[in-house]
């Protein structure tokens, strides 16, 4: 199917069946996706805004596309969030993702963000940096408490210098607790970056926090 997809570049990466004409996905596959515009506060100086709800078709392909080792369907990911972010269009000088460990790297064989992340940014016109490393061996986030996330990841990365002066956007793939983008997002700041704004691809529904939601044109 791999190859399939490959030589017919127009072919739904979702059901591989019907053709499209953008965002990799046919219009019954991008009609199952709920699509919304979350915002949540992860710092008091940094926002996170998220496109998706973690669930349903967006669920489906993230675990395809981080378990299943369907990497072409990046193409799906990096459409619908220039579609999204291209609305906010602030002045950012590059595009961090969150990094993986090595050995998390490694056994995988590829890290699904950091793909996305120099597609958006070819996309977007900005450059994309490797500036932030973790300096640890973390333990996978969801199999952890809330407050055991905090410590977990704690001290987890580095930042080059290189970030100072910088409008940062910070991507990652999901967010459930937000330990990770404010941990990382505190050590860009204290590294001297000017903003940092947080990106993700779907966010845990969590009814407490600061959600808004608006509808508009359909992607």
């Amino acid at each position: 199917m791999i190859k399939e997809l490959l030589f017919h570049p127009k072919l739904c990466l979702d059901c591989h069946e019907e053709w499209t004409k953008s965002k990799g996905l046919c219009k019954d596959c991008l009609e199952k996706i709920e699509y919304v515009y979350g915002r949540n506060r992860i710092l008091s100086d940094v926002d996170c805004v998220f496109p998706f709800y973690y669930g349903g078709e967006i669920k489906n392909l993230l675990i395809r596309y981080k378990f299943r080792n369907e990497s072409y369907l990046y193409r799906v990911f990096t459409e619908l969030l220039y579609a999204y972010i291209k609305d906010y269009r602030e002045n950012w000088d590059e595009i961090i993702t969150v990094p993986y460990t090595d050995k998390k790297a490694a056994k995988r064989g590829y890290e699904p963000v950091t793909i996305i992340g120099k597609e958006l940014s070819r996309k977007l016109k900005i450059d994309f940096s490797l500036s932030s490393r973790k300096s640890r061996e973390t333990e996978d986030q969801h199999f952890l408490n809330a407050e055991e996330r905090i410590e977990n990841v704690k001290d987890a990365f580095y930042c080059n210098p290189k970030v100072k002066g910088k409008r940062i956007l910070l991507l990652d793939d999901i967010m459930t607790s937000g330990a990770t983008l404010r941990e990382l997002s505190e050590t860009l700041l204290k590294a001297g970056a000017k903003t940092v704004d947080c990106l993700v691809i779907a966010s845990e529904k969590r009814e407490e926090k600061g959600y808004w939601i608006r509808q508009e044109e359909e992607i």
